[in-house]
């Protein structure tokens, strides 16, 4: 695909919370992330993306997920949710689907619905999430301002403010009931665009097996009505 119109890219993003393009060519993508909002630079080099590869948990970037997750399936999660403002939107570019099937999973969460029950395991700030080398803040997994609503979730970057083993269980399985799930299954070229403080997301299983699978990064910020 040659032309993408960035606009109706965020029309909709704004109406499904993701939006999938088959096919673009490499310089298109650059060009269709940079019309969504300021990129976030990533790590200390100040590049505007990073190529996301298999890792063994021994040779992954450090306090990377795939340090302690290794080639597994990765558990749903809010990417940067260490953040207090994380990224808005998330851009993956399939450089190279691999020689194995190795899906991403999608979780799209109804916020309208959040907003009327505010399930109580996801709306009290009880949860203290640190990461990154940034200073540690408590947050809730649902976070609202002014009517505006953020979902913030990471198991592996977040523990409870008070000992209850059974907590973390609970708010997956209470925020998975409150979401969408869909597979993205990867080819070559294809461009995922996706809310990041809606959607939640995970590499699926086949890691292992697909050495070559390469997903180029881009986080993506925004001002909102949450006051960041």
């Amino acid at each position: 695909m040659n032309s993408v119109d960035p606009l109706l890219v965020f029309s909709q993003l704004t109406k499904k919370g993701w939006v999938l393009i088959p096919f673009v060519f490499a310089g298109a993508s650059h060009e269709i992330i940079r019309c969504l909002g300021p990129i976030i630079p990533q790590g200390k080099g100040e590049i505007e993306y990073r190529d996301l590869v298999p890792y063994e948990a021994a040779s992954a970037p450090p306090a990377s997920m795939s340090s302690v997750i290794g080639t597994g399936e990765q558990p749903m999660h809010t990417d940067s949710a260490y953040l207090p403002s994380p990224p808005r939107f998330i851009a993956l570019h399939c450089l190279s689907a691999g020689e194995f099937p190795c899906p991403t999973h999608l979780w799209i969460a109804d916020h309208d619905l959040m907003l009327k029950e505010r399930p109580t395991p996801l709306a009290e700030p009880k949860w203290i999430f640190r990461g990154g080398g940034h200073s540690p803040f408590y947050s809730s997994i649902m976070e609202v301002r002014g009517g505006q609503i953020r979902t913030r979730f990471d198991p592996l970057c977040m523990r409870l403010s008070s000992a209850n083993p059974q907590a973390m269980g609970e708010a997956q399985f209470t925020l998975t009931g409150y979401t969408q799930h869909l597979l993205i299954e990867w080819k070559q070229g294809s461009l995922l665009v996706l809310d990041n403080w809606r959607c939640l997301h995970a590499r699926g299983a086949g890691a292992d097996k697909s050495p070559s699978r390469k997903l180029r990064r881009w986080s993506i910020g925004a001002t909102n009505g949450l006051g960041d």
